[in-house]
């Protein structure tokens, strides 16, 4: 798979060091660099090792524009295969499934709403992400605009929580929601997918809140068609 890296072309103005192969042996080195000597997480090495694994098999070039269409997507598939051929631990899989599949997301970082926001920046293992992002840049073309502004947000979002988790726990469940009336299945769930993406919006701050406003919801369902 590192081996159909060599020769793959890929658009100059992103990426004027060169093929794949060039490009994941910068990033490599950047990461190296970074590390100061210190040992690197097999997760972290072998995310960044397999992060553009899915360009080879979706390159394509219509003379104007060279693209890699899904090219995370595919090479998140194909580094749960090389793991699992490898008979690396699953942990370690899927913590670099996960680099490779979400190292494009950084693109987007500031139009995200600030509930996508703080699910990207509060997951699990952010930091390697993070890392990862940043050698990507550093092995191509030398923005990282993108990286600062994760930064900033991540400390901004950091001090509002006061301490706590930038991605804090749910403030109701589906139990609470039955012992209110309403019945298990798949409106109930929508609900709670509602209650849950109002706090990370941060419309809805305690526990009480969210019970009151599921009260509202519930009173309105059953004046209008009948209980949830």
């Amino acid at each position: 798979e590192i081996e159909a890296m060599k020769g793959v072309r890929q658009p100059a103005n992103y990426h004027p060091e060169g093929d794949v192969f060039v490009h994941t042996a910068l990033v490599m080195e950047k990461l190296a660099e970074n590390r100061q000597g210190g040992e690197m997480p097999e997760a972290l090495a072998l995310g960044a090792l397999l992060h553009d694994v899915g360009k080879p098999p979706t390159f394509s070039d219509d003379g104007e524009r060279i693209r890699f269409s899904e090219h995370q997507r595919i090479g998140e598939a194909m580094t749960h295969q090389i793991g699992r051929r490898l008979r690396l631990p699953l942990k370690t899989i899927d913590q670099a499934a996960s680099l490779v599949g979400q190292h494009m997301r950084f693109m987007d970082a500031a139009k995200m709403k600030r509930s996508t926001l703080r699910r990207f920046l509060g997951q699990a293992d952010f930091d390697w992400h993070l890392e990862l992002h940043r050698a990507d840049c550093l092995g191509s073309h030398g923005q990282l605009d993108n990286y600062d502004f994760c930064i900033e947000q991540r400390k901004e979002l950091e001090a509002a929580a006061g301490g706590e988790a930038i991605l804090p726990a749910p403030l109701v469940n589906g139990g609470d929601l039955i012992a209110m009336g309403m019945r298990p299945g798949i409106e109930l769930g929508a609900v709670l997918k509602e209650i849950r993406e109002m706090q990370l919006e941060g419309e809805l701050g305690s526990r009480e809140a969210a019970l009151e406003w599921a009260r509202r919801k519930l009173e309105g369902c059953a004046g209008g068609r009948g209980e949830i």
